[in-house]
């Protein structure tokens, strides 16, 4: 690699970097400086990467969190099977000391990207669309054709403007946030739950503009499965946290699982709350993501 500090990694003197693939990198590290390690993982194995961080120690730890990653995904993969919206394509586990970025070619072949604790917001998202790049230049070359991992690639048509369907359960306090949050171009489901008990719910899978959404689950079916799938997230964050500790340090604040349509999101939040929110629109999971982002500073200002 041309750049100062990077060096290539393998698992041994036999893997072989292939020829096309450092290009895409190049492009990747000169447009998310704040990647530090890329690392691609064929069948939960590591096979090649680039890192530059200082000391074999916090590479050391990256790979080991490359590999439980690896082999996290098809647990988490069989978690988002019963929501009826495709399987994972991509998951971001962000805390204090940095952010990993787990994003699959296809079924069993991984690439992995981590930032430092140093990164702002703005790097991770441009180390994360930088990885989403590289992958789809991967599926490329298999004959796949994009997943738009993280609605980076494609943002879609304008949403048509219209008022949202709204339903909703909870104590008027918690719901006066979170309802205004709620759009047909974003956010579609949204529940705060404290130590695992949902407090409140919202949602918008009523509006007929969704319809298209509920070919496989009725809008009554997705909020069964989501509860579900919410209840258990407090403690797939537990179990997340302990992978990620060594490389990531702190407690993850932010869990994005991204499935061929939509994403599922979770923010921590202080005292053992956190949210939960839901789109079903592929191209607008990045927009998505800063409506997340953006409800959780509300929610945790003074």
């Amino acid at each position: 690699m041309p750049e100062t500090g990077w060096r290539v990694e393998t698992a041994d003197e036999h893997a072989e970097v292939p020829v096309e693939l450092p290009e895409q990198l190049r492009g990747a590290i000169a447009a998310a400086p704040g990647l530090d390690c890329v690392g691609f993982f064929d069948q939960d194995d590591f096979v090649y990467g680039v890192n530059r961080v200082a000391g074999a120690d916090r590479w050391d730890a990256v790979l080991r969190l490359g590999v439980r990653l690896a082999v996290a995904w098809r647990g988490l993969d069989r978690e988002v099977q019963p929501l009826r919206t495709g399987r994972l394509i991509r998951t971001v586990l962000d805390a204090e000391g940095g952010a990993v970025f787990c994003e699959t070619v296809r079924p069993g072949r991984h690439v992995i990207g981590t930032v430092a604790a140093a990164a702002s917001v703005a790097e991770r998202e441009r180390a994360d669309a930088a990885l989403a790049g590289v992958v789809d230049h991967l599926r490329a070359a298999d004959r796949l054709p994009t997943q738009n991992h993280g609605g980076f690639a494609d943002e879609g048509p304008a949403i048509p403007a219209a008022e949202p369907v709204l339903r909703s359960s909870g104590p008027d306090d918690i719901l006066a946030a979170l309802l205004p949050t709620l759009s047909l171009d974003g956010l579609h489901g949204l529940a705060y739950y404290a130590r695992g008990d949902r407090l409140a719910a919202a949602d918008c899978f009523d509006s007929p503009e969704l319809s298209r959404f509920h070919e496989l689950a009725t809008p009554e079916d997705r909020r069964t499965l989501y509860n579900t799938l919410g209840h258990e997230l407090a403690g797939l964050a537990n179990q997340l946290n302990q992978a990620t500790s060594e490389a990531l340090g702190g407690p993850l604040h932010r869990i994005v699982l991204d499935v061929q349509q939509g994403a599922i999101y979770y923010r921590r939040l202080p005292r053992q709350h956190y949210l939960v929110g839901v789109t079903l629109d592929q191209t607008r999971v990045r927009h998505t993501d800063h409506q997340m982002h953006a409800l959780a500073q509300h929610l945790t200002s003074p």
